[in-house]
């Protein structure tokens, strides 16, 4: 050996995540297997029907109101009649597979003989005893059996939880008896004991009952329904169902072998276990393409990792690519039965599901870059390769959307890509930038929290926590931006206009300053003071000190300080031109911002300016050659208390302006609500909210300033760290107390304009006067349902309604709604589109908006 070998189990292995990884991958592919047979069961196809048929019968026997509302509630019955089955059919699912678990130890039983038969044998008896001594010193309780039959299945540790055993082969036990001093027979079962101290039998057992509970539950069952009852739809599911199955026969193989080399690498007796290895019959290597569908890994491999256990912790590309794929094909089904149980909430659902997925990817790619940034800390000269690994997931995700079908709520990127390759394209690339973004932030998270860990373990497992969160919304929004595409239509105005939408979503927002925070705030505990010194080497030089580079959190609450201070000065000569232009609109102040478009650009450009600079700065000092993670997520850091300074200064200088500004000071921090009613809250007023959006302003345009100055400051040598990494917990505690009650504020004021949909409703947010322009236009009369249904779907062009939906010339794009659908001569249709005509007339825009939903569900039922 050329040197101490690196601890596997310095830090958790990468096992547990990948079962995770797989248990995904089965019940994904289950969803979208029985959802796509659900969908095509009459009970539960014709559900929709059965409520348009009902809410006919009902008109005018009953209110438009009080019918508007049945059919709401009959649709939500409908999601959760087809939601009910398809999770019926999960747990049918999860019971075969808990089931095979509890009965394989069983089965592997029989045949078996306990050792201790053998024990009074006189050519046996001392082998026997020699192994149950050694068994003793390792762990106790473990029952031992003999496979007679030689050659009957490999020596092998198996059981449950609560109950392990040690099979061994009869032709292990004569070789031993004739050979004392052969050392196979120690390194088998030390290598068998590994698995027990590793805690992997469960998951191994588990992996296979998942094996075979996925292969007749989720394959030959439905194959049989189908074959039985629509043959002519077998090829669709047939080609699905042999996708689904490669890709879990990929993950259950690389579990399996993820196992065996974790168990060599912690085996006492290395020199042992090669000598064995190596003597061993059966091929000891073989092409990578048929290794990757091996449940057991080739003999040159684990030689290697057993000499080497630098090969565990590398961020493997394959490894990504199955985990793009498991996120490709199980994210739309899991988000279509999210739906199915959620159909009236919009971002619920894909917070849900991004955040579970997110939680799965990160047990597996976030961990995975700990254990690569640990490798990389562990020597001078090693970095971590984050881009085959972002292009292997990204890849592999989008060819899993590609494959999946057309499911309800929320559609297929296969239509994205039909209608336009370039923005197919082109929303690829952008998650080529989130994952290597994603990547290389949880990589400098690693590298910043590990040198100063006093216990790197529970460190290990925090950053993976947060990291999980993290990645969950940001999945949610990316995914959030292919659904709203097929809603928009599929342009690339539509997509400028989502991207700004996605934007909107609240968790991506807070999600950002924890992304930049969390990397920066490092202390050193009690029994981190050593430099986190821990058991990083397997054979020698247990105790090491990893290096470390202090980060700059200072330096970015300085710059936050700053950018502030310099704003100030510079809106000073820009006083009177902002004087100017709010005395000419005092005659038309509307709590509309848009109507205020200049000033709010007058005010806004100066900020976004004196931030570039200063976040330019910023990167030219603390970046630099292998610092750019850390000049970003400084300038990030930064960004937030500047963003609520910089509103502050804003609401000032208007007030100082002129004092004829009254109306739109209020307007601006929302002061007309002061103890009157959440109706009176002018929209978007919230401070909060206001905070936030110029906090994603100032990051657009600031993070690539940061950027370029990073790159500059590279010409020069990065100068020698005289400070240990980390800082007293006292010191990090007053740097950081600020900045937890800045964002929990921030997120307390902004958050009630997210969550409350009766923020943004005020009294004349409707303009009757154009509404009733739209109603008076030439509309027919008792036009055929899907001429009425065009008429109502024509001005909204599929938009997808929620109750938080508000913006400009909403209630005219309503009125051209209801206005189409009251001209149906369905009853049912007509009686919706009048109540909601009667509804704008009042004003009552969140009625209004109601009714036009149910009209358009209730044309889609028809569809």
């Amino acid at each position: 050996m050329t040197g101490p070998r690196l601890n596997p189990f310095a830090l958790p292995p990468a096992t547990t995540g990948r079962f995770l990884l797989l248990m995904a991958t089965a019940v994904a592919a289950s969803v979208q297997v029985y959802g796509w047979l659900v969908a095509r069961l009459e009970t539960v196809s014709a559900a929709p029907a059965r409520c348009v048929g009902t809410a006919r019968g009902m008109s005018g026997t009953v209110r438009p109101d009080q019918l508007i509302d049945w059919y709401a509630e009959c649709e939500v019955w409908a999601s959760v009649r087809e939601a009910r089955l398809v999770a019926l059919m999960i747990a049918v699912f999860a019971v075969v597979t808990v089931a095979i678990y509890f009965a394989m130890p069983r089965y592997t039983r029989r045949g078996l003989v306990p050792l201790r038969r053998y024990a009074d044998d006189p050519v046996l008896g001392p082998t026997v005893r020699r192994i149950e001594e050694l068994v003793a010193s390792e762990r106790k309780g473990v029952d031992l059996y003999v496979a007679p039959a030689s050659g009957r299945g490999m020596d092998r540790a198996f059981g449950r939880i609560g109950r392990y055993a040690i099979v061994l082969n009869i032709s292990r036990l004569a070789v031993a008896a004739a050979r004392p001093d052969d050392p196979a027979l120690a390194a088998v079962l030390r290598h068998e004991i590994a698995h027990l101290r590793n805690r992997d039998i469960d998951l191994t057992y588990l992996t296979i009952a998942v094996r075979w509970g996925f292969l007749g539950a989720v394959v030959v069952l439905p194959l049989a329904y189908v074959a039985w009852q629509a043959p002519e739809a077998l090829w669709g599911l047939s080609w699905r169902l042999a996708v689904l199955l490669v890709l879990f026969w990929l993950l259950n193989a690389s579990v399996l072998r993820a196992r065996e080399l974790y168990a060599d690498a912690s085996t006492d007796d290395s020199d042992g276990l090669i000598r064995t290895l190596t003597a061993s019959p059966g091929p000891h290597e073989g092409t990578r393409p048929a290794g990757w569908f091996a449940f057991h890994p080739y003999v040159r491999s684990r030689l290697a990792v057993i000499r080497d256990t630098d090969r565990l912790f590398t961020l493997e590309p394959g490894v990504a690519a199955a985990v793009g794929a498991l996120v490709g094909l199980g994210y739309p089904p899991a988000e279509y039965l999210a739906a199915l149980l959620l159909p009236d909430h919009t971002y619920l659902p894909g917070w849900i599901c991004g955040l579970t997925f997110g939680s799965f990817v990160a047990a597996v790619l976030a961990g995975a870059a700990w254990r690569a940034a640990l490798w990389a800390a562990a020597a001078p000269g090693r970095t971590v390769r984050t881009f085959p690994s972002a292009l292997s997931f990204t890849a592999a995700l989008m060819g899993g959307l590609l494959l999946t079908p057309d499911l309800p709520q929320t559609g297929s990127f296969w239509r994205v890509a039909e209608a336009e390759p370039l923005i197919a394209v082109t929303i690829g690339v952008l998650l080529l930038g989130l994952a290597y973004v994603y990547l290389r932030w949880t990589v400098f998270c690693a590298a910043s929290h590990l040198p100063v860990a006093g216990r790197p373990r529970s460190a290990y497992r925090f950053g993976v926590t947060q990291s999980a969160l993290v990645l969950g919304v940001w999945l949610a929004a990316w995914f959030q931006i292919g659904g709203l595409l097929l809603g928009t239509g599929v342009t690339w105005v539509g997509l400028a206009v989502v991207l700004v939408a996605a934007l909107f979503n609240p968790l991506l927002m807070i999600s950002l300053p924890w992304a930049c925070w969390y990397p920066l705030v490092t202390w050193r505990g009690r029994r981190g003071m050593a430099g986190g010194r821990f058991r990083l080497w397997q054979e020698a030089r247990s105790d090491v000190a990893l290096r470390g580079l202090r980060t700059p959190l200072g330096a970015a609450l300085l710059t936050a300080v700053c950018i502030p201070a310099a704003y100030a000065i510079v809106m000073i000569p820009l006083r009177p031109a902002l004087r100017s232009m709010l005395e000419k609109r005092m005659d038309d102040l509307t709590p509309t911002p848009s109507e205020h478009l200049g000033i709010a650009a007058l005010l806004a450009w100066p900020a976004v300016a004196v931030t570039c600079a200063g976040l330019l700065l910023l990167g030219a000092i603390v970046g630099g050659r292998q610092r750019l993670e850390r000049a970003v997520t400084a300038a990030g850091a930064a960004v937030l208390p500047a963003s609520a300074a910089l509103v502050l200064l804003m609401l000032l200088h208007v007030s100082l302006a002129t004092p004829d500004a009254k109306g739109f000071f209020e307007m601006l921090t929302g002061l007309t609500m002061a103890g009157g009613p959440a109706t009176d809250r002018p929209e978007n007023a919230a401070l909060g909210l206001m905070v936030v959006l110029l906090f994603g302003l100032l990051l657009l345009a600031g993070l690539p300033a940061t950027v370029v100055g990073s790159m500059v400051r590279t010409v020069r040598p990065a100068p020698v760290p005289r400070r240990p990494p980390g800082r007293p917990g006292r010191v990090t505690a007053v740097l950081v107390t600020p900045i937890l009650l800045l964002g929990t504020a921030t997120a307390v004021m902004g958050g009630r304009e997210w969550r409350v949909p009766e923020t943004a409703v005020v009294p004349d947010s409707i303009e009757i006067g154009q509404v009733e322009q739209v109603l008076a236009e030439p509309w027919p009369i008792d036009a055929p349902l899907d001429q009425a249904c065009g008429h109502l779907l024509r001005p909204v062009g599929e938009v997808r309604w929620s109750t938080t939906a508000t913006s400009s010339g909403f209630d005219i794009l309503l009125a051209r709604a209801a206005a189409g659908a009251r001209t149906a001569a369905d009853p049912a249709l007509r009686m919706m589109g009048e109540s909601s005509v009667e509804a704008l007339r009042r004003g009552q825009l969140l009625r209004a908006q109601r009714g036009v939903t149910a009209a358009i569900r209730y044309c889609a039922a028809l569809a």
